[in-house]
């Protein structure tokens, strides 16, 4: 379930992580994982819907979107070579202005000197004349079997804190019957917050989507670290802070 290297692909290393984004569509990350490791990202191979303007295939990994999603205008065919500046840790892909929406994207993406962490900075630039109202969405598929930990508010008593501090967001086909539905309240070091622990079942063969939007930052713990409050964060092979991947 992981994308096979292409010979278009773009590679960059710090020496313990890697990331590929393909030249011949996009933009798109495809790979992200220790270097000369295992893909941490899925990919969406055979995944494809039909639009006015052509075929769309979702390619998997990492791209971006614009919010709200609609149909046709969301799914905008980016099998062609976006633009690309690149060097050893950075690399930048600029979509030209789509002529069905009047969109321009771009993804810049670019490796801290050491360690594992990922810095992705995405725009969408409104070049249709006329006023829309859009927000960029990142989306990320990911790799069958892990576990993915959310950043979570302090817990707080209810005579502190009267109003909601996180909101989960399910879709009209989300299946709550799902075993991976279930969730347990985990405390974790990395997080320095009571987190959430989601199990995957490698059985199932079938993509989940969620939408999770904390209202509060992280905050400190005693016991650790600062805490890195990011609204996309993942973490690998159970070990908080092997493998990270922020999106602004």
């Amino acid at each position: 379930m992981t994308a096979p290297p292409s010979p278009e692909t773009l590679r960059l290393t710090n020496g313990v992580v890697e990331v590929r984004v393909p030249a011949r569509y996009g933009p798109r990350v495809t790979h992200y994982g220790f270097a000369d490791g295992p893909n941490l990202f899925g990919h969406g191979a055979g995944v494809q819907r039909e639009t006015p303007r052509g075929t769309w295939r979702a390619y998997g990994g990492h791209r971006l979107w614009a919010a709200p999603e609609r149909f046709p205008e969301t799914y905008t065919i980016d099998d062609r070579p976006p633009a690309v500046e690149s060097s050893e840790r950075r690399v930048v892909l600029r979509r030209a202005r789509d002529p069905q929406t009047g969109l321009a994207v771009s993804m810049e993406i670019e490796l801290e000197p050491v360690g594992t962490e990922v810095l992705v900075r995405h725009a969408i630039a409104n070049e249709a004349g006329a006023p829309r109202e859009l927000a960029p969405w990142s989306l990320t598929v990911m790799r069958p079997g892990g576990v993915g930990l959310i950043p979570n508010p302090e817990r707080r008593s209810q005579r502190e804190a009267l109003l909601p501090a996180r909101t989960l967001a399910l879709w009209s086909y989300t299946d709550l019957s799902d075993a991976r539905e279930a969730a347990v309240v985990k405390t974790s070091d990395c997080l320095d917050t009571p987190g959430r622990k989601q199990s995957a079942d490698r059985a199932r063969r079938d993509g989940k989507e969620y939408g999770f939007d904390n209202k509060l930052p992280c905050q400190p713990h005693p016991r650790g670290p600062k805490c890195r409050a990011q609204r996309d964060l993942f973490a690998a092979g159970g070990r908080p802070n092997q493998k990270q991947i922020r999106n602004v």
